[in-house]
């Protein structure tokens, strides 16, 4: 069954089921018994990163990259009217036209 030429994202949210095709038995599945798991997402607060903490917060940037590979950050200086237009513009993109 072809699907219809559109983005994923909209795909996404007309699918109700996953087809079998795209599930791996359980045999061929990863093995997290071993994998640490944790609810957290390191944050990164950038207030201080110009002043007497900057080493601090060079060191969590660090350690955020060397345990988790990512980070959130906070206080990173842009108004939230530029962030909420970023994400409106963003939406406007993967929406798109292939």
């Amino acid at each position: 069954m072809a699907l219809p030429n559109s983005l994923v994202f909209n795909i996404a949210f007309s699918v109700s089921s996953i087809p079998s095709n795209y599930i791996r038995p359980a045999s061929n599945r990863l093995n997290l018994d071993g994998v640490y798991l944790d609810d957290c997402i390191p944050q990164i607060d950038l207030r201080c990163l110009n002043g007497s903490n900057r080493s601090d917060v060079v060191k969590q940037t660090g350690q955020a990259c060397q345990d988790y590979g990512f980070f959130q950050i906070e206080n990173n200086g842009n108004p939230e009217e530029v962030m909420d237009e970023v994400l409106c513009l963003s939406r406007q993109f993967f929406h798109l036209p292939e």
